[in-house]
């Protein structure tokens, strides 16, 4: 009696801390939506807890529940997610702005320029796929990302990963303008849109392109969550227009429907039960992989790197730019995901990589306590930026960049990479500007300088 006793009491803890940890994690949509979303569901937080960032969460704890010590590690973590949301929100509850600042004068010129540099991209990419023979509807969705790795295109594969998603968000907010535009000079009203009306009054042209390029999104080999693509475009247009959910019903649901169907055919699996158990594991369990072993192993069977786990990242860039006289190839060629994918399999064929997301990274480099206040700082600037994207005014060319850059911020907490992602981003955005801006000035068109702002 006296030996099992201890037994029973550790095994009735671990269930409380596994109970607690659920409970947090349940309550966490409600907790954002209250707080931090002001009760809009077309928030961008609500947008991210749903396609990706509730998921992840929740497949940590799916991972680790039959570990005591793991599970009681990310209790606190938890609660540092709520303290950090709690703390971010401003207190006041402002209202969506939706205005967007444009100046009219030249918007029609910056639209003709927008529209070639967009088609420019998208043969630029298309070019790009059919030159390394990356066949369309691939088995892999990540091939795209592989080949490119392998063959050394680096600096393409930032662009396949990014830019496309910000060309469709760019023709996506021309095409609200246009409706916006055209709704007004038609009712002499404020904006005041249904689906009917946009439909009615929106340009076909642009959403023509967006479709064109929603379909390179999903079939070209591309690394993404598909549905979680739809939910941000239902974000993006909820938050540029004055729509209700409802409205957006139908969009969303041909989104689900347009997703499954793309799924089905890139996976080739053998039914819908098949598809939906893929999508369970890649979006929750699998994803947990490489955070699991940092936690199981640095402190334990490894010591803590002390910065080297970002020096891994920051050597990797260096590399990838050319400066292998500087930086021996042999030192740092992978990042740290793509460290933890080597140890866990034993090999990285093609630079692979398993998710070791900020939790692992900062954990592998410093343990709990900066683990702890790396999350409080994240979901504190995570809501704070959230609702700036709601509340602050938007520029016609910014507010796409707005998105893309939360989007971004949103990809450190699954990905350890945070060097790698500021810097992939900063690529994607000269590369589309600086065709923009070759395009503008070869056209020589009217009404003067460039006048969009870059936020």
């Amino acid at each position: 009696r006296v030996l099992i006793r201890p037994e029973k009491n550790c095994l009735n803890k671990n269930m409380r801390i596994t109970t607690l940890n659920y409970i947090l994690l349940g309550a966490l949509p409600f907790f954002f939506f209250f707080r931090a979303a002001s009760r809009n569901i077309l928030h961008p937080v609500m947008i991210s807890m749903c396609s990706g960032l509730l998921p992840f969460l929740l497949g940590i704890q799916l991972s680790i529940s039959d570990n005591p010590e793991l599970t009681a590690i990310y209790s606190p973590i938890l609660a540092m997610i709520y303290a950090g949301s709690f703390l971010g929100k401003k207190k006041q509850n402002t209202r969506p702005e939706y205005k967007i600042t444009v100046n009219e004068n030249n918007a029609r010129s910056h639209s003709i320029a927008f529209r070639l540099a967009v088609l420019l991209a998208i043969a630029g990419i298309s070019f790009m796929f059919l030159k390394r023979g990356i066949p369309v509807l691939a088995d892999e969705p990540n091939i795209a990302k592989v080949t490119f790795s392998k063959d050394g295109g680096w600096a393409a594969t930032r662009l396949v990963r990014y830019l496309l998603l910000t060309l469709f968000y760019m023709s996506i907010i021309y095409c609200f303008h246009l409706a916006r535009v055209r709704i007004k000079a038609a009712t002499n009203k404020a904006m005041e849109s249904e689906i009917g009306e946009l439909i009615k009054y929106s340009s076909k042209g642009w959403l023509v392109l967006g479709f064109a390029i929603l379909l390179l999104f999903t079939s070209l080999g591309y690394k993404a969550n598909i549905i979680a693509f739809f939910l941000w475009s239902a974000c993006f247009i909820g938050l540029t227009t004055r729509l209700r959910l409802m409205n957006l019903a139908p969009f969303i649901a041909a989104g689900a429907v347009f997703s499954i169907f793309a799924l089905y055919i890139i996976q080739k699996t053998q039914g819908l039960a098949d598809l939906l158990v893929f999508l369970y594991m890649r979006a929750t369990t699998s994803a947990a992989e490489g955070l699991i072993y940092v936690l199981s192993n640095y402190g334990v069977t490894e010591p803590f790197l002390y910065g080297e786990g970002f020096w891994f990242d920051l050597s990797n860039v260096l590399l990838k730019l050319g400066l292998t006289p500087v930086i021996p190839l042999h030192l740092h060629e992978l990042n740290f995901d793509a460290v933890i994918f080597e140890k866990i399999l034993g090999h990285n064929e093609y630079h692979m990589q398993a998710t070791s997301s900020l939790f692992g990274q900062l954990y592998a480099n410093f343990g709990l306590p900066a683990t702890l206040a790396g999350t409080f700082l994240f979901f504190f600037f995570f809501v704070r930026f959230g609702d700036y994207l709601v509340t602050g005014r938007k520029t016609i060319i910014g507010a796409p960049l707005y998105f893309l850059l939360f989007q971004q911020y949103q990809t450190f907490i699954a990905g350890g990479a945070v060097l790698i992602t500021v810097f992939d981003t900063a690529v994607s955005l000269a590369t589309f500007f600086t065709a923009y801006a070759l395009v503008y000035l070869f056209l020589r068109l009217p009404a003067g300088t460039m006048s969009f702002k870059i936020p």
